[in-house]
């Protein structure tokens, strides 16, 4: 299953459209929406909203080892053109960094992304600013892999158009016009999730049959190699002497 978060209902109203989303039981605490294909949850703005929200969402619907993340929404920037959308390949705030791993030959623009308790007219240089980014990064990491957990943001203000002159009319139209890169990118992130479960590292066997592994071990090992595999990493066959110094080597790889 693929999971789109946004904070707020004017970022959601667009996608709910586009991919024809139905409102689900609203007996939960957060907006709920899904098909088929994608689950869509309104968070409220804050990152502690976002981190509550992927929290109660995996465990009222957690069944995939590998979901899909994506949150999806507006930030601000001093530099970067109005209406224009960055993939963040690094998300921090006061006291935390996440990294998003993107496969190689990527061509959508990334950006720095910093996750503030208020949003204001000072901007930091060469980065974006959103309230929620980095709860939601957080809370999906226990949930899934790097590789399949994004962020997505859309310039809504920057130093010559102040946070807020930003309407919920503009904000929905941001959105709209942003609908096929946002479809784009969850295709991607599908095809992804599909290698991932399906393509073997050639060396596998090999490393497999080189010393013992549970079967817990067993399970670790061929997953990271898969993740080696899909964005082409090396690796080395004599850089540890057991399965515990395996599995520390090839995770230290990401």
């Amino acid at each position: 299953m693929t999971y789109i978060c946004t904070a707020l209902r004017a970022e959601a109203r667009p996608l709910i459209d586009h991919f024809k989303l139905k409102a689900i039981s609203p007996s939960h605490p957060f907006p709920l929406y899904e098909n088929a294909k994608y689950r869509l949850i309104i968070t409220g703005v804050s990152k502690v909203n976002a981190a509550l929200a992927i929290g109660y969402w995996q465990g009222v619907f957690k069944k995939d080892p590998y979901p899909i993340f994506l949150n999806v929404g507006i930030a601000g920037d001093k530099n970067a053109d109005l209406n224009q959308g960055f993939l963040a390949h690094c998300v921090q705030d006061r006291s935390w960094q996440y990294f998003p791993i993107w496969i190689p030959n990527t061509t959508h623009p990334k950006r720095k992304l910093i996750t503030v308790d208020q949003i204001s007219n000072d901007y930091p240089e060469d980065a974006m600013i959103d309230q929620e980014g980095s709860g939601f990064a957080h809370a999906a990491s226990y949930f899934s892999i790097p590789e399949l957990t994004h962020l997505y943001k859309i310039i809504s203000d920057n130093k010559m158009h102040a946070p807020s002159k930003v309407t919920e009319t503009t904000l929905k139209e941001q959105i709209r016009s942003h609908q096929g890169t946002i479809e784009d990118i969850l295709e991607h992130l599908s095809y992804l999730k599909k290698e991932l479960k399906t393509r073997a590292h050639p060396k596998t066997e090999a490393i497999l049959n080189s010393m013992h592994f549970t079967s817990t071990e067993t399970h670790q090992v061929k997953e990271l190699l898969r993740r080696c595999h899909l964005l082409d990493i090396d690796v080395k066959t004599n850089e540890y002497k057991n399965a515990k110094e395996c599995i520390h080597y090839l995770r230290g790889l990401f």
